[in-house]
């Protein structure tokens, strides 16, 4: 039995994408100590992550549509979550201020968002030394679990110079919520150049690798967005996005909307659920 420091977590709240993309990107979150970043782009999402996983930090914005990042606070405060709020705002009212402190609000920033205010709000955070007890494991074994299995296959990309394109794509359809997966990974595995394997790849689907394995990755998102069930950056980590904005940035490329507004289009039938374009074998 050996003790893990558990590492923290952040939850950022804005309608706006890019405000979010832009605080992400703003610091270094995991010389910080935070090994998890989530992003909701609207108030619904937002105010059932923070209540059901108690993170460490939540930033958001007080202003959401119609909606108050302050609600998401009280809520919190409520809910007894060990959450330290954050909240940030275009406008520098005092009320807003005098309410955040009301429900235990460490901080408050204005908008833009400067890096060295950000960094200071951060270093003022007073946080408890908390550890979990974990069953302790060989190395070995844990170097797997932090690996992508290989395909079972000895003859797929295991013999130096073969390269097995349709065993890839299966591999993808079969992993792809895995987020390691890479053309690199897979030229590594194979012995050869990322840059020939990408061409082999490019002839045989008529698609980049990226570009494949993100637009099947959609393809899945969607079907998950149907079910209804699961917030957008659950989905993000589902379809093996590691970065929720990343995630929303690629979905509005490849389907053209928002993930709210590709529900309300999909539920009105104005659009159908995109599907891959099959490969000729």
């Amino acid at each position: 039995m050996v003790l893990k420091k558990m590492g923290r977590s952040v939850l950022i709240i804005d309608d706006e994408p890019l405000i979010c993309m832009g605080i992400l990107e703003l610091i270094n979150w995991k010389q910080y100590g935070f090994d998890k970043t989530d992003v909701c782009f609207n108030f619904s999402d937002g105010i059932k992550a923070a209540l059901r996983y108690p993170y460490s930090l939540i930033i958001t914005d007080i202003l959401i549509h119609d909606d108050s990042g302050l609600d998401i606070a009280r809520a919190v405060r409520e809910a007894k979550m060990p959450t330290k709020i954050i909240l940030i705002s275009a406008y520098a009212e005092f009320d807003y201020a005098r309410d955040g402190i009301k429900y235990g609000v460490e901080n408050y920033l204005l908008k833009p968002l400067r890096k060295d205010e950000l960094e200071k709000a951060l270093a003022h955070l007073e946080w408890e030394t908390t550890e979990e007890d974990i069953h302790s494991e060989p190395n070995e074994e844990k170097r797997k679990t932090d690996c992508l299995r290989m395909p079972q296959d000895k003859e797929t990309l295991k013999c130096k110079g073969t390269v097995d394109i349709d065993g890839i794509i299966k591999y993808i359809h079969e992993n792809y919520a895995n987020p390691k997966i890479s053309l690199t990974w897979f030229a590594n595995n194979a012995y050869v150049n990322p840059s020939y394997l990408g061409q082999r790849f490019r002839q045989r689907t008529g698609l980049k690798f990226t570009d494949y394995l993100n637009q099947y990755r959609i393809v899945k998102a969607c079907e998950l967005l149907l079910e209804d069930q699961y917030l957008t950056y659950e989905i993000s980590e589902k379809v093996g996005f590691g970065n929720a904005t990343y995630f929303y940035r690629v979905f509005k490329k490849v389907t053209g909307y928002g993930t709210e507004e590709f529900k309300k289009k999909i539920g009105s039938g104005s659009i159908i659920l995109p599907t891959m374009q099959k490969i000729k074998p």
